[in-house]
């Protein structure tokens, strides 16, 4: 019987060449699977066809690549405060404690990021600026000639640099045509020259205050006049921080009765 091809299911698997089976007798195929860059189950098949059968015989490749390093699957530094820095740190052995050879290091989400190379191992540090709030999805993943790509996820947030704003300006029923003033506070991490008006509608002016280093006042100032329609269901932003990246919002609502 001719064998006509032997078709493995994917590049990672090779088998050796069979050309032909006498009668009664039996075939040895040689699969190897190349486990560089790839750990976990292995569900492979071989497809063999013979000349003159339209049929074709599949034969399963089953197995496990086991892990080569020692390193923590995720990382979650606690959370951090907008423009405060982020910093991780740690350790990668390979099981067999053979060297790390050539290692490379790509970070995503890290504007900092090093290596060390051990007698046992590599130590990775990175570090974020987070200037952005929000979830931060970062991660360092390592690579060498002598084993797969290592990925460790790194994940957390990043908080507001303010700690509290107010729930609304409500101006409230306006009858007589005069200013109305309200003041609202805000506490913050930053100082007043952190903070500036990023929005406030025509008919209301926006004042801030330093109450103290770590507060601020907010006057506001509705003119009636100013008021389309008699009504204002409008807001007012406030953007804080070191380059102004993050607003906090304040609805504002006044009517004329």
């Amino acid at each position: 019987m001719k064998i006509q091809r032997i078709i493995p299911s994917c590049g990672c698997t090779t088998v050796n060449a069979v050309h032909e089976i006498s009668p009664h007798g039996q075939a040895t195929l040689r699969v190897r699977y190349d486990t560089f860059k790839r750990t976990g189950e292995i569900n492979k098949m071989i497809s063999v066809w013979f000349s003159g059968y339209a049929s074709h015989l599949e034969i399963p490749i089953q197995g496990f690549s086991s892990p080569v390093y020692i390193a923590p699957m995720s990382l979650f530094p606690k959370d951090a405060l907008l423009g405060q820095k982020s910093t991780v740190k740690f350790e990668v052995r390979r099981i067999d404690n053979k060297m790390i050879k050539n290692p490379r290091l790509i970070c995503k989400n890290l504007q900092e990021h090093s290596f060390k190379q051990t007698a046992g191992g590599i130590v990775i540090s990175g570090s974020a600026d987070n200037m952005m709030p929000g979830e931060v999805a970062a991660e360092a993943r390592l690579e060498c000639d002598n084993a797969p790509a290592l990925v460790v996820p790194i994940t957390y947030r990043v908080r507001g640099n303010y700690v509290s704003t107010p729930a609304m300006l409500n101006f409230g029923g306006v009858s007589d045509g005069k200013a109305v003033t309200r003041e609202l506070r805000v506490s913050t991490l930053y100082p007043v020259d952190r903070v500036r008006i990023g929005f406030c509608p025509r008919s209301v002016k926006i004042n801030l205050k330093r109450v103290s280093n770590k507060m601020i006042s907010v006057v506001a100032v509705l003119d009636p006049k100013n008021l389309e329609n008699n009504l204002l269901d409008s807001k007012v932003i406030l953007y804080y921080g070191p380059n102004f990246r993050e607003p906090v919002v304040i609805p504002a609502y006044a009517a004329v009765l």
